[in-house]
This record gives C-alpha cells, structure tokens and sequence, in this order.
C-alpha cells in the first residue's frame, strides 16, 4: 500500500462524529487515563486489536499525519503542558482518531505511538503505518539509553533519558585488584544479547557501586532500565511485566535494594518473586532481562535464591581501596597526602573537602592528618 491507497482509505472511512454522541464519558478513567479500548468499542462494536511503533520521532509522525491526511483537529485530543518559566509548551500525549477502526494514541516521552485498529483491518494498513514511522528517526534516540521508571497514577511509565555524559572507567586504577577479573566476567555478559541473569554489587558505602553503573551505561550498548526506592513497590506488581515486554533485551538497575531482597521467611514480598522470575524463570526466556543489584546489607540478609548457580552471573564485595592503590589513585590526582591503609575513593576523593560532621570514625592517613577529622 502506498500513500495515494492509504488516502482513500481514510476519506472513504471518515470517523463518526463521536463526540456529539455523547461517549465521552467512555475515554475518562478513574485514574485519569483515556480508555481508548471503550471508545472504539462504541463506534466499532468490537474491541480493537493493538500495534505498538517505537524509537522514532512520533511527534514529527503525528504533524505528518495531519498535514497529509487533512484530520480534523474534531478527531484530536491533546494533553499538552504550559511551562510558564521557561515559556515552552509540550506535548505529553495525542490521540487521533484517523478513522473509525484506526485510533492512535501518541506518547512523544516514550518515543511510541500504540494503533488500536479493527481485528479484521487489512495487514497492509497497518504496514504503511510503520513504514511511514521509518521516515522519522529520532536523533535524540541516538544518545539516550536510559529509562527511569515512574508511577503515573498507578499506571507504569517510561521516561526516556539522556544517556550521562562520562568516560569509561580506569577500572585497574579505581578497584582493587580481585575486581579486575570480575569485570571482565560482568561486562562479556551484559553485552550479549538474548541473555538473563543477576549481577550483585555489595559493600560499605563510598567504594564505587554507583559509579561502577556509570561505567556499565557508557559502554553496554543496551538499554539501562533505573527504578529507584521509591517505586520499588511497583516491582511486584503484573503491570511491572507488562511493562518489561517494551524493553526486551535492557539492564535493570536496582540500586540500595536492601528492603526487597531479604530472605522471604522473614517478609513475603512479591517483589522479589518477580525479581527470580526474571533473571531465571520462565520469563527469563521471554524478556532477556539482566538485573544488576546494589545494596549495603551484609549477603546473610539477603534471599539464597537470588544466589542460586545459574541465575547468578556474579557476586562482588566492594571494599576500601587497599593502601598502595589509594596512595597512587591520591597522587594522581595532585594531591600530597600519605595514605597508610585501605580508605573508600569517597575518602580519596574528597579528602580536601570541608567536613560538616560530628563525631565520625576517622582514618588515619600520614602524619597526624585524618580524613573527615574537625579542625581542633
């Protein structure tokens, strides 16, 4: 089907005028969401088959579609945000209703246009529909593989973002040595595709998880999936797969993680049960889904089964960088102190930094001069 055919199809299937037949009341949700399967239930008197189209330029798509196809703006809803500040406007979500049997709903964020359409429409409909979304690639897709995950209304969302400007790591010079190899491991298999499986960070605060998961997202070519406390609660929950089915072959991150990975004995929690499912049950061969896991607890509070061989592709305790790294790490960085045991790059780091705190426990580092120690 070309756009000349495409074009009779929709003048020769005008929609309705549904909205002087009162059904508004059928998109409106109680949480707020259009229900757009009720709309085209009304006008069709069938429920719709849907069609998902994603990673393209679906706002540029939808001024297509209106400049080319002549709709209506009758048959556009739009939920738009003014910005007063800054004085922008943006779209957070159009529907088109193109023709009776083909509604559309855009979501410019999530770079996805979902088409309800008749069960019995022609095929080829639907093919010019992703055809024409291949003429609208999105540039900005290009540097952004990351996906916060966010509660919108009891409704999972994700929000497309930025991949964070940064260079790889000197993993040799930020960790100690017993890392190195452990990298490696991670790394080869993160970046396979078709793959599963459960990677744990653990450790005192202040010895480089978080920044261990700056270095994945610079240089796994997937897409990173982030949930933060948050929205933990959503993890155990059936939308949460729903969601994971967009995302097929992406890392999920879950950092400080202690509250859902604790042994079920002590607190059921359906979390964790997703979190087995994924990373080596039956939907593991559905999803593909890496998790990596970060958390402070020692491993005795953590569930056995997340430890299960198989499902675990490594296990790792970060700990305070020993002295003779620490010293070179201090020295590359320009600065004079001696340092005389393991310390946390926290400590390396900011070890000319003011320090605001009382009674802290200190480490000792060369002659007299202590790391977070209040000036006497």
């Amino acid at each position: 089907m070309n756009q000349e055919s495409f074009s009779v199809y929709v003048a020769n299937h005008l929609p309705s005028k549904v909205w002087d037949n009162n059904v508004y009341h059928a998109l409106a949700g109680s949480d707020g969401n259009y229900k757009l399967n009720h709309l085209f239930y009304i006008v069709n008197k069938i429920y719709p088959s849907t069609t998902s189209i994603e990673e393209f330029d679906a706002l540029r798509w939808f001024k297509f579609l209106i400049r080319e196809f002549i709709i209506d703006p009758e048959f556009i809803l739009q939920d738009a945000t003014h910005n007063v500040i800054k004085n922008e406007d943006s779209q957070n979500e159009l529907v088109i209703m193109l023709t009776n049997d083909i509604i559309l709903k855009i979501n410019p964020h999530d770079f996805r246009v979902t088409i309800f359409h008749s069960p019995c429409i022609d095929p080829a409909i639907i093919e010019y529909l992703k055809s024409t979304a291949l003429q609208f690639p999105s540039n900005e897709l290009l540097d952004n593989n990351l996906v916060i995950i966010t509660d919108a209304n009891g409704y999972i969302k994700g929000e497309l973002m930025k991949k964070p400007i940064c260079q790889p790591l000197e993993i040799e010079k930020l960790y100690n040595d017993d890392f190195l190899p452990i990298n490696l491991i991670i790394t080869e298999r993160l970046e396979k595709q078709n793959d599963k499986g459960l990677v744990l960070l653990h450790g005192i605060p202040g010895t480089g998880k978080t920044n261990y998961i700056r270095h994945l997202i610079c240089v796994i070519n997937k897409k990173f999936i982030l949930i933060n406390q948050g929205n933990f609660h959503l993890l155990g929950t059936k939308e949460f797969i729903t969601f994971l089915l967009d995302y097929k072959n992406a890392i999920l991150i879950i950092e400080d993680a202690e509250e859902i990975i604790r042994p079920r004995a002590e607190k059921a929690t359906s979390a964790i049960t997703n979190l087995l499912n994924i990373s080596d049950g039956i939907l593991s061969d559905v999803l593909n889904i890496q998790i990596v896991i970060t958390f402070n607890t020692d491993l005795s509070r953590v569930d056995s089964a997340l430890m299960r061989k198989g499902r675990l592709i490594a296990n790792y305790d970060f700990k305070a960088l020993d002295s003779l790294k620490a010293q070179a790490l201090s020295n590359s960085l320009g600065l004079t102190s001696k340092i005389t045991q393991a310390i946390t790059l926290a400590e390396i780091f900011n070890q000319d930094k003011m320090n605001f705190s009382q009674n802290i426990s200190t480490v000792k580092i060369g002659f007299g001069k202590t790391i977070g120690e209040e000036p006497g």
